[in-house]
């Protein structure tokens, strides 16, 4: 093992539990009956019954493709139908013009609507939010022109008329067989979105949609694998239309309109946006809707004539109410109502037996000790503002720095360091928001190799700006960054966030640390292992919480053990200079003492450099070797840890001359 680290002996994290083997049992016994039920379905039904589900199963492959880029992308495209659309006219084309065959076709399809979609993806998802709608609005509106002008200058306004399409040999010409061909279709883009889900592309994916933040901070390229899913996602549609096309036996502009991508839309909503199945039964609810209402009307008694005649008004309004219902009481679709469920029966389980003291709660220490939410000089923790951290920071420092070890050497001037070009420097750096708030105004630091420094400051000081700037989050914000920040000599100065971290420079942020839909396991391999000191061995003997909970989701965790995950997985990052901002917020003491324990062996044995922002005085004065103090976005003191047992300096320093208290 790197290090010596040696794997949690007490956490077998291999062996699954016995609910998740009961799990993946009644899973497993789900989708056989399900394929036993597909495979025989011809045998019983009726012929409407099976074009019906042929239908419902074509359309569930294209809302599967919709389902990719809305779910587990988080883009919300207007261009879906443009798609569709698309790879159906490549497939008219190609018949038409070419006769090519059917496999040959599909793909051409696929390929054009994957070109198209690649062009709009480069353009479109450099912006944001309303900008990607709208960009992806325009593809619609001039797909749709552009497949107007081709239709009535080819074949004119009754559109391709499609062939029967033929497989070695074999035609496709009835309800059975189209109907087996769409089941083949559907669950494989099922499969193929199962598969890119479960892979580090896919969890890529899913980090990007939760937090860009520390996917960003993880090396991971939000502009490439965003670009890569939406192609991936728009080769799929132009499949989905093509099959579409031969199977209507028409294939004409006017089918691919705005509306025909709102159904789809209502249909991954409905059916669970960022569910494996969320498409499909979304499908089976639209599909099936109308016909469901015709039956219900048809057997309402003669005289209630005025909703038999209106049987289309009735499913529409069906229809609407469903996804008002759906956005209000779940929003994650019908997929996630089983979750709810299953959810609640295990609060009522817990709750009904012994409860486990949450690593964020207050705790009793073994020999009676109760933490609670004061600290040692009788301050309460929570509800802090400015002035009570400083009186914190004041009282910590009086009492503890005598008895806390300064680590590290001696202290050294901060515009020395800045002389050295080894290690992370800035110089003269400057944040400007909006051309008009500076946040930051000219501030100077450095990091040295296997150096720690504490950077702290009352809250607006600027502090996690001065990260932000480092790691390149602020370029993406169209904030301003000025002055010199380098890393070994070599210049860091705008660059995106993902080539940041990529060059060394790992960043654990303030908030939002983990993605709560992914395991323990899954966060620590969202992105690639690039460290030669750390493996996921190293992660569960220094974090042995985590290795207990492997293969539980992140949400579930308490504050303390996703400190200790998002600190892990920026190990395996590969950092040689990490930046931790904020520490120890929102832990409870017991959990901070472990977290602090772990991060000072690592940093004595990593060689690591790290910058950690912190408002603890005593976690500052365990961990580091130097000291930074910024206010209103300056440095207004340096030094080493020993040279802060003056607290009226620092007291000046945070809360200003008048409101230092004489003695």
């Amino acid at each position: 093992m790197p290090n010596g680290y040696e794997p949690a002996a007490s956490s077998d994290h291999r062996r699954p539990s016995r609910s998740g083997q009961r799990t993946r049992a009644a899973v497993t016994a789900v989708v056989g009956a399900a394929v036993v039920v597909v495979l025989a379905l011809p045998m019983f039904a009726s012929d409407f019954t099976v074009y019906l589900a042929a239908t419902t199963l074509l359309v569930a492959a294209s809302a599967t493709s919709l389902n990719l880029v809305l779910g587990y992308l988080g883009i919300l495209t207007m261009g879906h139908a443009a798609l569709m659309g698309l790879g159906a006219f490549a497939a008219g084309l190609s018949t038409s013009e070419l006769d090519l065959p059917f496999l040959v076709v599909i793909v051409v399809a696929g390929a054009a609507a994957g070109l198209i979609g690649l062009g709009v993806a480069l353009i479109s998802l450099r912006w944001q939010g309303i900008y990607v709608v709208l960009g992806t609005l325009a593809l619609q509106f001039i797909a749709l022109y552009a497949l107007h002008r081709i239709q009535n200058g080819v074949v004119g306004p009754i559109g391709f008329q499609m062939p029967t399409p033929e497989v070695f040999g074999f035609e496709i010409n009835s309800d059975t067989r189209w109907y087996y061909t769409s089941a083949v279709l559907a669950a494989a883009t099922i499969a193929v979105v199962a598969l890119l889900t479960r892979s580090h592309i896919g969890r890529a994916w899913v980090a990007l949609r939760r937090n860009p933040l520390a996917a960003g901070a993880l090396g991971i390229n939000v502009t490439r694998v965003t670009v890569l899913g939406f192609t991936i996602g728009s080769v799929m549609t132009g499949v989905a239309g093509a099959v579409s096309g031969y199977f209507t036996r028409t294939v004409a502009a006017d089918t691919f309109t705005l509306g025909l991508t709102i159904e789809y839309l209502s249909m991954v909503l409905i059916g669970g946006a960022g569910t494996l199945a969320g498409g499909l039964l979304g499908a089976v609810f639209y599909t099936w809707l109308p016909y469901g209402v015709n039956f219900f009307v048809e057997r309402l008694p003669e005289s209630w004539t005025t909703l038999r005649n209106h049987a289309f008004a009735i499913e529409n309004a069906i229809f609407g109410v469903t996804i008002i219902v759906v956005l209000l009481v779940e929003p994650g679709g019908l997929m996630h109502v089983g979750s709810r469920l299953k959810a609640r029966a295990s609060r009522a389980l817990r709750a009904s037996g012994a409860r486990r003291p949450d690593a964020g709660e207050p705790t009793k220490r073994r020999g009676g000790e109760r933490y609670d939410d004061h600290d040692a000089h009788g301050l309460r923790r929570s509800g802090w503002g400015p002035t009570r951290r400083v009186t914190h920071w004041v009282a910590t420092l009086t009492s503890s720095a005598s008895r806390l070890p300064v680590r590290r050497g001696t202290s050294t001037s901060a515009r020395s360091d800045l002389r050295s070009e080894e290690g992370l420097v800035l110089d003269a750096v400057d944040v400007v928001y909006r051309g008009t708030i500076h946040a930051v105004r000219g501030i100077s630091l450095s990091v040295g190799p296997g150096e720690v420094v504490g950077l702290v400051g009352a809250n607006g000081a600027g502090k996690t700006s001065t990260l932000r700037a480092v790691t390149g989050f602020l370029r993406v914000e169209h904030a301003r960054v000025g002055g010199r920040i380098e890393l070994d000599g070599r210049s860091l100065t705008n660059f995106p966030p993902y080539r940041v971290a990529r060059s060394g420079v790992v960043l654990v942020p303030e908030r939002d640390k983990v993605f709560g839909e992914l395991t323990v396991a899954q966060n620590l391999s969202v992105a690639p292992v690039r460290s030669r000191t750390f493996d996921l061995d190293n992660i569960r003997s220094l974090f042995p919480p985590l290795a207990a909970r492997w293969n539980q989701r992140a949400g579930f965790l308490s504050g303390g053990e996703r400190q200790m995950l998002a600190l892990g997985r920026a190990l395996l990052a590969g950092p040689r200079v990490l930046l931790v901002d904020e520490l120890s917020q929102g832990l409870a003491p017991r959990a901070l003492e472990e977290i602090s324990r772990a991060l000072g062996r690592i940093l004595d044995r990593g060689g690591l450099s790290a910058l950690i922002v912190d408002q603890n005085a005593e976690l500052i004065m365990q961990l580091a070797k130097r000291v930074y103090v910024m206010e209103v976005g300056r440095i207004v003191r340096s030094g080493g840890v020993e040279d802060f047992v003056d607290t009226r300096q620092l007291q000046a320093a945070y809360l200003g001359e008048r409101a230092v208290v004489q003695p």
